[in-house]
């Protein structure tokens, strides 16, 4: 009788255990993260909203023709560095003290803005002279445009040009343009303004 009783024991005992091991809850947790990659954008616009291209036409001593570049930094672009070329014929540039905003030059780039500066020598090539130049510092990543300064606000040709000089007959011998355009580049993750701009656009700009 006694090991029936020990059997049964051990057999409600095993039955117990079985019990309790079906109904055991573990605590338990899940987490994760969901890490939203998005790219970045930069786009920038070049505007001229007081130049008029009739203004250029048939020009005589004395005349300003009013032409003011500005760069605008589309809204959300990111922190950008913003350069500037300037290229005119060689006779164009040799006669205007470019930059310098001398109103005694026989062509005189008016309303130069301090917040650009020259950027390295000028590059002569067939004709042409380009300048480079450089805003002051990065502009910041806004939600809104953000408008640059203008380049500078006219073209300004001296009274004393006469018909004899060398810069008249130049100019009247065929049409001729000043073509401003602008460049950007991010500024986060690049070494310096001078390094990422010589990256992004080799054929361009060089150390």
């Amino acid at each position: 009788m006694k090991k029936k009783i020990l059997a049964l024991c051990l057999v409600v005992a095993l039955a117990a255990t079985a019990v309790i091991g079906g109904t055991l809850a573990y605590f338990t947790d899940t987490d994760n993260k969901i890490n939203t990659f998005t790219v970045g954008n930069l786009d920038i616009a070049l505007n001229e909203d007081e130049w008029v291209a009739d203004n250029a036409k048939d020009i005589t001593p004395g005349t300003s023709v009013p032409k003011n570049p500005v760069v605008v930094v589309v809204a959300n672009s990111v922190d950008s560095y913003v350069r500037v070329t300037v290229k005119m014929p060689s006779f164009v540039y040799d006669a205007s003290d470019f930059f310098h905003d001398n109103e005694s030059a026989m062509v005189n780039f008016a309303g130069q803005s301090t917040d650009f500066e020259v950027v390295g020598d000028p590059i002569v090539a067939d004709g042409f002279t380009t300048v480079v130049l450089k805003y002051k510092a990065a502009v910041p990543s806004a939600t809104t445009d953000t408008e640059l300064p203008a380049i500078f606000t006219s073209v300004d040709f001296s009274a004393s040009i006469t018909q004899g000089d060398d810069l008249y007959k130049s100019m009247a011998a065929a049409k001729w343009d000043v073509v401003v355009t602008a460049y950007a580049v991010q500024a986060d993750n690049t070494e310096s303004e001078s390094k990422a701009f010589t990256t992004a656009f080799d054929k361009i700009f060089s150390e």
